[in-house]
């Protein structure tokens, strides 16, 4: 094959020769270049239009090219087959594929027949996990003694720390988190084996790490950190002295960076690899980030007497960072020599030589031993090309272009004050520059995710914020001592991830052209100098950190949807073109002159009193550019506060370390704590039966004990007439394919009996056929007792806002949740108790929603013999032809609809609906907050047309108590998966968070909220003489 004609010549420099014979090296390449650029650029549209893409991000990723994935769609796709086997044609061709591919690798990186080039997982973290388990390291965590387990029903999880808890807490989002206080394991489990002074594996690593050639290490081995020059680079004495202190060690292991992914500072690889095998230490590279720039040799490229000093004996390699290298695997090239493990890591296809039914036996190639299953085929041969391309282009081309971008970049901004390039600039590095922007007259910076996020809306540049997953390296370039970091990760736990430490990252390419390089410069320039005049234009969120537009927010209308793929025609039309960069130069210009937007919200307020306290609060609001800009005078940066030696800045000078409950600061540092001290409240938390019973008595009512009582009764509604559609809350319009079932072979369950309601025999929905059950067993199955607790609540709710009266047709609204399904058994067994009777009916609404499949309901709710209805609609199409503001919003409209259409339908006057009180409070602090009215979801009330009556059962019953139901009772409970539902934070979901926090504080909030929202419920209900309102239900 083509690659393996290639041969090196050494003179001053090795020179690539390439198959046709030209010294690529000094071919000219600028079209080559220009073609990449190309087929890298894109349009992607923002709050100011459409702009095209300027891609400074590759150090995270390289973007995919047009003429690799054409030819894997024209010449590798046709003939694609598994490549575990040698006799089709497809089979055989793409093994040729992959085959190719990975000599091509060993080609480029001068791999021998001593490597093993294997392709495994994501990226360098997936070539490093890979190693580490050859290597027979075991990645185990011990549960000591006084281990935390979370409560959460159903979850097994421990953890050795609250703030581990804390974390894992936000992951049950379904409840209220108060409810979750970590319980102390009784008889704790044995720690498992865990790397200790014993461990027979120490691990070397540097100080450029990032987190993949740290933690994986850190979880399976000792691991010591070798201190770095003034420079950034490695301490070879250090390292000497720490080599020949740890010399006891079986398996000595230096890990370092080929090059920092934060600064670019390039290692010394050879002195370093020299200086390992000297002590007989292997020698491990991460070039996940030098890969697509650098020379990558596992061995040099002329042999000598130092040779063998100079092997690396593993090479970790991240392909999706070269241009056209999105949708690789990572690579590992490793020493065949170390592949001694007996069993290989994945044991599975394709790494067994023959099996038998008590017997088997592994195959011996150490490559193919080692990718068992279907291997990333595709992916492998993708990776081949990248690493040709990269070949063609060839090593020399690439870093003449990027050290002569570098240059200019740095020049062009290091005379501008208010920009600040971290890490040293003195010394080799690959072309990345990570920088902050000091906001006017102030120790604090522009947070980088706003300079990020405006240099996308305005100009197209695509570049990164954060700490790059580089945590201890990043904490060394923000000058961040360990008090300093212990406080950030304990905001950082409280979800304030808007304090997170971090910077700006700008990555250079080197097939941009000079035009592109100019409009980088120039962007850069305008937001250093004049971004912060933008403030005021953007909002932030605390919880993700995330700066927005305010005319956005957290609705993002440009989102792409993979639903809108059409698999029998051509995608609808999308704007492919965008102004040139001096139109947006132009257009940010102009932004400077127009007025700044009214503020909406106090945005100091979102940030907690702790870190405003302690002075971690290291970025600049919009409130303050706004005050600057009203003052008309712009003071200059304060420099000399920033700047550190070496390259470093200062993030949080004037940070002053407190204790941990700084709820209690002193007046000095925050009066209005000092004036009104927050402490835990001490009382428990009131039983909600206590408060509602506290409530009748304070209005009065001399049953105030009783449960259910009996309303006056009433003649039974007469059938329905169904009503005319209404557009805004019927059933659905024009032509779309629906679906309907219709359960009703059952007679209704009206009361009777429990034996005579439950004849039916058992569906597979509801009952496993394997598990044999008599009647009685399978009774229980069906119909779990109900705890008195929710049947007492619901009770008490439909008495006290007269719910349901005789002859009521009851029809529940199942979505297949655990609050529906809760409300179902409860309503059922209510039913036989009640002192009225009434009729009991549920309705599914099917949203076509891929992922949600609530159809396994049909069978479980004919086993229970409930009438029963199942409605299908395909709203998520609808959704995209309307182009609602709110999909959700629109979503519910249409939803409630349905409900409402089919209760007409089959004669229903009553719909029961399922939230429950959390849900209430949530809805009466966000009306209170987003919309300035006192209001939240009513229990009892009629809709628009006055034909159906809404109830809501649960309006007393707590989410934990349906939830701790559903999962004992083993109800069957559709996970909700609607992808709209998942554009971005909810605010609900923000909401529920703050009052479980609070209630932490307050264990008797959600009581005490009831209080108050009780007569807001009685007022929007009932009017004089106690008649059902006939009102809006906007609020649902």
């Amino acid at each position: 094959m083509a690659s393996s004609l290639r041969t090196w010549i050494s003179d001053e420099q090795d020179v690539y020769v390439s198959p046709s014979g030209g010294a690529a090296a000094g071919a000219d390449k600028s079209e080559l270049l220009a073609t990449i650029e190309a087929q890298s650029g894109g349009v992607i549209t923002g709050p100011f239009g459409p702009q095209e893409i300027l891609y400074a991000d590759s150090t995270a990723s390289g973007r995919s090219l047009k003429c690799i994935e054409d030819y894997i769609a024209s010449e590798v796709q046709p003939a694609y087959g598994n490549t575990h086997s040698s006799s089709s044609a497809c089979a055989v061709q793409t093994t040729y594929f992959f085959r190719e591919a990975r000599q091509i690798i060993k080609d480029s990186t001068r791999a021998t027949d001593k490597d093993a080039v294997i392709f495994t997982g994501s990226g360098s973290t997936g070539a490093i996990a890979k190693m580490a388990a050859i290597l027979g390291l075991q990645r185990t965590r011990p549960t000591a003694a006084g281990a935390l387990k979370c409560p959460f029903p159903g979850c097994v999880r421990s953890f050795a720390d609250e703030g581990s808890f804390k974390l894992h807490s936000r992951t049950h989002q379904d409840g209220d988190r108060s409810s979750l206080a970590p319980e102390l394991l009784a008889e704790p489990t044995a720690p498992e084996q865990h790397p200790d002074s014993s461990s027979d594996t120490i691990v070397f690593v540097g100080a450029l790490e990032h987190h993949s050639n740290l933690l994986v290490w850190r979880e399976c081995a000792v691991v010591v950190p070798v201190p770095a020059m003034p420079c950034g680079r490695l301490d070879l004495a250090a390292l000497e002295r720490l080599l020949i202190q740890h010399k006891a060690y079986p398996r000595r292991i230096g890990s370092f960076s080929a090059a920092s992914n934060v600064t670019g500072v390039c290692e010394q690889v050879d002195d370093v690899t020299r200086l390992l095998h000297a002590h007989g230490a292997l020698a491990f590279w991460d070039y996940a980030t030098a890969a697509p720039h650098a020379d990558v040799s596992v061995a040099p490229a002329v042999r000598s007497a130092d040779s063998a000093a100079l092997e690396k004996d593993a090479v970790f390699i991240s392909p999706h960072k070269f241009p056209g290298g999105p949708g690789t695997p990572g690579v590992l090239i490793v020493k065949k020599r170390l592949l001694q493990n007996a069993v290989p890591t994945v044991p599975g296809g394709g790494t067994v030589f023959y099996v038998t039914r008590d017997h088997h036996r592994y195959i011996e190639n150490a490559e193919e031993r080692e990718e068992g299953g279907t291997p990333d085929i595709v992916g492998a041969i993708r990776c081949g090309l990248v690493f040709h391309l990269k070949d063609t282009v060839t090593v020399d081309v690439i870093r003449q272009r990027e050290d002569a971008i570098l240059a200019r970049v740095r020049a062009a901004w290091t005379d501008i004050p208010t920009l600040h390039m971290i890490g040293p600039q003195d010394v080799p590095a690959l072309p990345i520059v990570s920088l902050m922007v000091s906001f006017p007259g102030s120790h604090r910076f522009l947070h980088y995710n706003f300079v990020v996020v405006l240099l996308s809306d305005l100009f197209g540049i695509q570049c990164r914020g954060g700490c790059m997953c580089a945590g201890p390296y990043g904490h060394d370039l923000l000058s961040l001592g360990p008090q300093a970091a212990e406080a950030f990760e304990a905001e950082l736990l409280d979800k304030q991830e808007i304090l997170r430490p971090g910077f700006v990252r700008i990555s250079l390419s080197y097939y941009w052209s000079d035009a592109t390089v100019q409009h980088l410069i120039d962007a850069v320039k305008f937001v250093a100098t004049e971004g912060w005049r933008l403030l005021p234009h953007y909002t932030f969120y605390d919880d993700t950190g995330e700066w927005r537009h305010i005319s956005v927010g957290r609705r993002n209308p440009f989102r792409r949807w993979l639903h809108n793929i059409s698999f029998d025609g051509p995608l609808p039309a999308r704007e492919s073109t965008a102004g040139s960069f001096a139109d947006a130069m132009a257009n940010a210009r102009g932004l400077l002159e127009t007025a700044p937007p009214l503020m909406r919200v106090n945005d100091l307020a979102l940030i907690s009193n702790r870190a405003t306290v302690t002075n971690m609060r290291w970025f600049a609001l919009p409130s303050e550019a706004r005050s600057l800009l009203a003052k008309g005078v712009v003071p200059q940066a304060e420099t000399p506060t920033h700047r550190a030696p070496n390259g470093r800045i200062v993030l949080v000078p004037h940070f002053s370390p407190r204790p941990a409950d700084l709820g209690e600061a002193d007046g000095a540092s925050c009066p209005l704590v000092a004036q009104f001290p927050i402490k835990a409240a001490e009382a428990k938390e009131v039983p909600i039966e206590d408060i509602v019973v506290q409530e009748r008595r304070a209005a009065g009512d001399t049953s105030a004990e009783a449960d259910w009582a009996a309303p006056q009764a009433v003649d039974p509604p007469a059938p329905v007439a169904a009503a005319p559609s209404q557009p805004s809350d019927d059933a659905l319009t024009g032509e779309v394919p629906a679906k309907r079932i219709r359960v009703d072979s059952v007679p209704p369950s009206t009361g009777q009996s429990e034996t005579s309601a439950a004849e039916p025999a058992a569906s597979a929905a509801a009952i496993d056929p394997a598990e044999p059950l008599s009647k009685k067993a399978l009774l229980k199955k069906l119909f779990p007792a109900v705890p008195k607790s929710l049947t007492r609540l619901s009770g008490m709710a439909i008495r006290d806002f007269e719910m349901i009266k005789e002859g009521d047709r009851v029809l529940l609204g199942l979505s297949g949740g655990k609050d529906s399904l809760s409300l179902l058994h409860i309503l059922h067994t209510l039913q036989k108790r009640a002192p009225i009777k009434f009729e009991l009916a549920a309705v599914t609404m099917d949203p076509q929603f891929p992922g949600f499949d609530p159809s396994p309901l049909v069978g479980y709710m004919k086993s229970l013999g409930i009438p029963y209805f199942f409605e299908s609609q395909p709203l998520l199409e609808l959704a995209k032809q309307t182009n609602p503001s709110s999909i959700c919003a629109w979503c519910s409209r249409m939803k409630r609809g349905i409900l409402y259409t089919t209760a007409r339908r089959e004669g229903y006057n009553v719909l029961a609906l399922a939230q429950h009180l959390d849900d209430l409070a949530e809805s009466f602090v966000m009306s209170s907050f987003h919309n300035g009215r006192l209001r939240t979801m009513k229990a009892n009330y009629v809709n628009k047309q006055g034909d159906v009556r809404i109830i809501r059962p649960l309006v007393y019953t707590r989410e934990r108590q349906t939830r701790t139901f559903a999962e004992e009772a083993g109800l069957p409970v559709i996970p909700e998966n609607c992808p709209a539902c998942f554009e971005g934070p909810k605010e609900r979901y923000r909401v529920k968070t703050l009052l479980a926090q609070q209630e932490h504080l307050f264990p008797g909030l959600v009581g005490n909220l009831l209080r108050a929202m009780r007569p807001l419920m009685l007022t929007d209900t009932f009017h004089l003489g106690g008649a059902p309102a006939a009102g809006d239900d906007e609020e649902d």
